[in-house]
């Protein structure tokens, strides 16, 4: 009987859980962060666990600059998680919006590397339909 209560308990939090995170964020809202976060987080989240090349010498540098200046143009921690759309920062949506329309990100040097981590063009219709939608929500 006390596994068949925790096991409901255990249901009723994560329900509880995603529906809370269901009404803060839209379902694209939601795609747009998971997208950002699988793509993007090695560079933009300082809560990224490097791989282990990443402390060889002759890379340890390159990678720690990459980094300081991926999280200095958006850093997913102060920019997004936990950030309702509406007070998102205007320019960090630009800058991503700009970032996507161009193909600057990620960096040739880092898709050679990780190629799994390029947008896709469904990845960008997404992130641009939740950009433009957050631009909405903003009145602009």
């Amino acid at each position: 009987m006390n596994l068949v209560r925790s096991v409901s308990l255990f249901v009723f939090c994560l329900w509880t859980a995603v529906m809370q995170v269901s009404a803060k964020y839209s379902p694209l809202s939601l795609s747009s962060r998971e997208i950002l976060k699988s793509k993007c987080a090695d560079c933009h989240s300082s809560k990224a666990v490097m791989p282990f090349y990443t402390q060889l010498p002759f890379l340890k540098d390159l990678v720690k600059k990459d980094v300081e200046d991926g999280l200095l143009d958006f850093d997913m921690e102060k920019d997004l998680n936990d950030i309702q759309d509406k007070d998102l920062d205007e320019a960090k949506l630009i800058h991503l919006e700009t970032s996507i329309a161009d193909n600057t990100m990620p960096p040739l040097q880092y898709s050679i590397v990780h190629w799994d981590k390029l947008l896709t063009k469904e990845d960008k219709v997404i992130l641009m339909k939740w950009i433009n939608s957050v631009y909405k929500l903003k009145g602009i």
